[in-house]
């Protein structure tokens, strides 16, 4: 079983209910009480969706959103046996995958063993 589950929400700030935000929770009853943000944005610029853990639990694949452009990123976390530690970012979010006006990019997935990420897309690629 994993020790720890992520999962979106709304943001919580008046005005902001809709963008999504990213949580770390632990696997366990009652957790969400427990549950610590991953990647929120206080101005409402950026909302995050559908977050995918690597299988060594370091990286967090996820899509970020700014207006109507979206694009994929994966972010470092430590790695902990407490939730205040598996929350603790490491070094920058990277960009993987940039969107453009109209494409929309949707749930990462990483292949087992770490190395490359699936995600869906509405763009059209080349036929040659």
């Amino acid at each position: 079983m994993e020790r720890w589950f992520t999962f979106t929400t709304r943001n919580s700030n008046p005005g902001f209910e809709s963008i999504r935000q990213i949580w770390l929770a632990e696997n366990k009853c009652n957790s969400l009480l427990g549950g610590r943000p991953l990647l929120s944005d206080p101005t409402g610029a950026f909302s995050y969706f559908d977050p995918a853990w690597s299988a060594d639990g370091r990286f967090l694949a996820y899509v970020r959103t700014e207006g109507t452009s979206s694009n994929v990123y994966i972010q470092e976390f430590q790695l902990g046996s407490t939730i205040d530690e598996a929350v603790v970012k490491v070094g920058e979010e990277r960009l993987i995958v940039a969107g453009g006006p109209g494409v929309q990019l949707r749930r990462p997935d990483w292949r087992r063993d770490g190395l490359e990420l699936a995600f869906d897309s509405n763009a059209l690629g080349s036929a040659d």
